[in-house]
């Protein structure tokens, strides 16, 4: 997507599975209607599942696993948004599905991308292996991105007034308007 080419504004939307993120996601189709949304999610291979202190290898099947589960991410937070946002389509046996059927060719280094047709959006997912602010700011860096909306606070975020560190990060270092929702 590129927004100088269509002249559609590219917003992305990090997404980690907490509920200031959701509410960041909705924010940006509510307050932006047309946009063409990135909904992104970094991969972070330092987070420890459950407070274990053993490190999982970085191989190929744990890549794979991490894919999987960005994607489960990814289908919870377009399942979650109010049905009047959701796009439906009629596929060719007539059933009723979600626009977001497609899926480009992938491998362990490149996830599969999805594309999904809301009622007044279109929202791309990506991933990318690292740290959520490092990730993010190289997303922004590296893709034609004109605004971040991003919650305020992720899944690790202790609950206080100000903001997250990732947001934090974020709003330093881009140079694109950024939007923090709580």
């Amino acid at each position: 997507m590129s927004s100088h080419d269509t002249g559609t504004v590219t917003i992305l939307v990090p997404h980690d599975g907490s509920d200031p993120a959701q509410a960041a996601f909705e924010y940006a189709i509510e307050t932006f209607p047309g946009a063409d949304l990135v909904l992104f999610h970094a991969i972070d291979p330092f987070d420890l599942p459950h407070a274990t202190d053993e490190r999982t290898p970085l191989t190929d099947r744990w890549l794979e696993v991490q894919h999987a589960r960005a994607t489960d991410l990814f289908e919870a937070a377009i399942a979650d948004l109010p049905v009047d946002v959701v796009r439906e389509s009629e596929s060719e046996g007539g059933d009723a599905v979600s626009s977001g059927e497609g899926r480009e060719e992938s491998t362990a280094s490149t996830p599969p991308n999805r594309r999904y047709e809301l009622e007044s959006n279109s929202v791309e997912t990506a991933t990318s292996v690292g740290s959520p602010a490092q990730s993010i700011v190289a997303y922004v860096d590296d893709n034609d991105i004109d605004q971040v909306v991003l919650g305020s606070r992720g899944r690790g975020g202790v609950p206080a007034p100000q903001i997250g560190s990732t947001a934090e990060i974020v709003v330093k270092r881009v140079a694109v308007p950024v939007t923090v929702v709580r």
